[in-house]
């Protein structure tokens, strides 16, 4: 078997770390994000836009990724508004 696949094995057997919400409107972004998070054993959602974000389908993550320059809201209106779904939110 090869590293890679060693390694691919490996993480696919790990539970999961926690679960992470990203919001950003750049699409490279949100996919970098979501590969290293996913890689990591997080369990992630990504959305375009704040009003996207929270209308996602989970009650609560771990934490948010936010960009602070979003097309709809700035990251700190998407804090106020969203805090409740994000655990410890600090």
């Amino acid at each position: 078997m090869s590293e890679a696949a060693v390694l691919i094995r490996h993480h696919a057997e790990l539970t999961t770390a926690g679960s992470v919400l990203i919001i950003d409107d750049e699409a490279a972004i949100r996919e970098s994000l979501e590969t290293l998070l996913e890689f990591e054993g997080y369990s992630v959602e990504s959305a375009e836009t704040g009003e996207e974000g929270g209308q996602t389908g989970r009650a609560s993550f771990d934490l948010a990724l936010l960009d602070f320059a979003l097309p709809d809201r700035n990251g700190l209106e998407i804090r106020r508004t969203y805090a409740p779904v994000i655990r410890n939110w600090r």
